[in-house]
């Protein structure tokens, strides 16, 4: 192969192969659809003026989409959901085209594409105004560091005003009323500034532009999401936060069937919405989004506007239980696990009087908690704590649906040592006064015994150790014992024992 730009063409049943020079090997390359007035009827033809393999040409759009093919067939056609830049693929979908006048640049040898507003294929995009030292005399020049067309800057600016133009000229420049964000217009107004230091960027084919703080956020107090699918309906924003700094806004919250929105500082000024759930990029004073009821981790950048309803749960390391009802009180959690991986948590623990939560990872970042007791659903917005009588039970705990059950237990002794042999538990008695250690006064014999829980062998304990050990969970082996008369004392949550005389 020499090196180039190729169209290559292969045909598997037969073999043959060629490759022709991409950078004039097409023939008439045209735009159609029904954002143009001949439909998916008439090309509109495109000119390579210069030569080098991109084709353009100025046309008026009405919202619809179009496509591009070449010789005025489907034979060889690109297509994609992208717009106003985008790649275009063989047989792709057809490109949503907003409404207005498009420069449009496609080059087939690569299937890139672009729709400008005319003349902003510019030499520089600078920003300006009393807002910044050189006021309206001098332009501070923006960076496309991506070559998407979108050009950025990090700056110091004064409360007053600015603007976009291109090539240091008031011919082309964009303004608007709208701050931090909005959308400029040629020879719009001045652009209201309120002093900061903030990460500019501005997309001339779109006049679209951002004010946000560098690195984080879009310079708001608070980004918030509310809407009907919440408690608040559309009058109250829950807070979103931004833990790691990223710019991505995170809250965890049960949502009913219904619809939301994201907006900023508690205000109607700065809103995006969208109609695709559970993911999708806002618009600026876009729809409602619809939701579907449940428990979601809800993420959502004002930066670039892509947002995201996810289920919670398969992320977390830990799901712990906590509170004045367990030995540590709200300083550590119990963990429960998910030994069939289905999502659900499960523990088998004594409680005393008072109160518990469940949480994740062992942090306050995430918690659940109702005022029902033995079942209930838990909230994550700042839950109450769930108030627990005192007794042995069985805990299942859904993070996804914050979904809880407390089912009363036993703990038994068995064994050949014990009177009933193998064949039947002698349960251990729970004591109000110290419900973390369960007792049982017994007569034994030379032999074996382990403890179990629920009069089943899903969840038992043993050890090597005798009179006193702590018992492994993990199928651990029978413990030793002498005969005698015992007071056995036996603690669930952490499996240790005593046969004390």
């Amino acid at each position: 192969v020499v090196a180039g730009t190729y169209r290559v063409l292969f045909t598997p049943e037969t073999g043959a192969y060629s490759f022709e020079d991409a950078t004039g090997g097409f023939g008439s390359i045209g735009i159609l659809g029904t954002a143009l007035p001949g439909g998916f009827d008439t090309d509109v033809d495109m000119m390579d003026d210069d030569g080098d393999g991109t084709y353009t040409i100025t046309l008026d759009f009405t919202d619809g989409e179009v496509k591009f093919r070449e010789n005025d067939a489907w034979d060889v056609n690109w297509g994609a959901a992208d717009f106003p830049t985008g790649t275009g693929v063989q047989d792709g979908p057809n490109i949503p085209v907003v409404a207005g006048t498009y420069e449009v640049f496609f080059t087939p040898a690569t299937g890139e594409y672009r729709f400008a507003t005319p003349g902003t294929t510019f030499g520089s995009i600078g920003i300006l105004g009393s807002a910044l030292p050189g006021g309206f005399d001098v332009d501070v020049d923006m960076e496309d560091p991506d070559g998407d067309g979108t050009y950025e800057i990090t700056l110091d600016f004064t409360d007053g005003e600015a603007k976009f133009r291109a090539d240091d000229a008031w011919d082309v420049n964009w303004g608007s009323m709208d701050f931090p964000s909005g959308t400029g217009v040629q020879d719009g107004p001045n652009i209201p500034v309120t002093a900061g230091r903030y990460l500019v960027t501005f997309t001339p084919a779109t006049g679209e532009y951002n004010f946000g703080d560098p690195g984080t956020n879009p310079g708001f107090t608070t980004i918030g999401i509310l809407g009907t699918a919440l408690p608040g309906g559309f009058d109250t924003d829950v807070d979103m936060m931004d833990d790691d700094g990223d710019g991505n806004y995170t809250v965890t919250l049960d949502f009913t069937d219904g619809e939301v929105k994201f907006r900023a500082d508690d205000a109607w000024d700065v809103s995006w919405g969208a109609t695709d759930f559970p993911s999708g990029v806002a618009e600026l004073d876009g729809p409602n989004i619809p939701v579907m009821a449940g428990t979601y981790e809800v993420t959502f950048n004002p930066t670039t506007r892509a947002y995201s309803f996810e289920v919670p749960g398969p992320g977390f390391t830990t799901i712990g239980i906590l509170g004045t009802a367990l030995p540590n009180g709200f300083d550590s959690d119990y963990n429960l696990t998910d030994a069939d991986g289905d999502g659900i948590y499960t523990g088998f623990l004594t409680l005393g009087a008072g109160e518990v939560k469940f949480r994740a990872d062992d942090a306050w970042d995430l918690s659940w908690g109702a005022s029902d007791f033995p079942s209930g659903t838990g909230s994550t917005d700042n839950g109450p704590n769930i108030p627990v009588t005192p007794g042995v039970y069985n805990v299942s705990f859904n993070p996804t649906t914050g979904a809880y059950d407390f089912t009363a237990g036993t703990v038994g002794l068995i064994g050949s040592g014990t009177p009933t042999g193998w064949d039947s538990d002698t349960d251990l008695a729970f004591d109000p006064d110290d419900p973390h250690v369960l007792k049982l006064t017994i007569d034994l014999i030379d032999g074996e015994a382990k403890f179990r829980a629920n009069d089943e062998w899903d969840l038992s304990w043993g050890s090597t150790d005798f009179p006193m050990g702590t018992g492994e969970t993990d199928n651990g082996p029978n413990i030793p014992v002498t005969a005698g008369t015992y007071n056995v004392t036996f603690e669930p949550l952490t499996g240790a024992y005593n046969f004390g005389s």
